[in-house]
């Protein structure tokens, strides 16, 4: 995560960083194909640029919750932040953690355009 030159940051910023975003996400999108049954088949694969980026994955509950869209308070279960701004991510992609899966529910990039956050529904373990 390089910063411009011209920004002031300590020396050890960047590595006491990257010890906050211990995990290694890949955002994938999907794409469908159907066959000669007009059947369709769902496939992910990873976004270009996405396939092992450093996140941070925390449950959401209480206070966090406060200034989401209430539907996605209903449904967000956790809060997947990478510590870039990524515009390309979308609602219709998925972040998957080790073994688990998470589907988008809501993106927010922070003002300073320095983190990514994705509040997300664990769909499988």
């Amino acid at each position: 995560m390089p910063f411009p030159s011209s920004t002031i940051i300590h020396p050890n910023f960047e590595d006491k960083l990257t010890r906050l975003f211990r995990q290694t996400a890949a955002v994938q999108q999907s794409t469908d194909t159907t066959d000669e049954y007009g059947d369709i088949t769902q496939s992910w694969t990873a976004v270009s640029g996405l396939s092992a980026v450093a996140a941070q994955v925390a449950r959401v509950g209480g206070s966090s919750k406060r200034y989401l869209p209430e539907f996605i308070q209903e449904v967000a279960t956790h809060q997947v932040t990478f510590p870039e701004a990524y515009a390309q991510i979308t609602p219709k992609m998925r972040i998957v953690v080790g073994s688990n899966t998470y589907e988008i529910m809501y993106i927010h990039v922070d003002s300073q355009s320095a983190t990514t956050s994705c509040y997300v529904r664990e769909t499988s373990t």
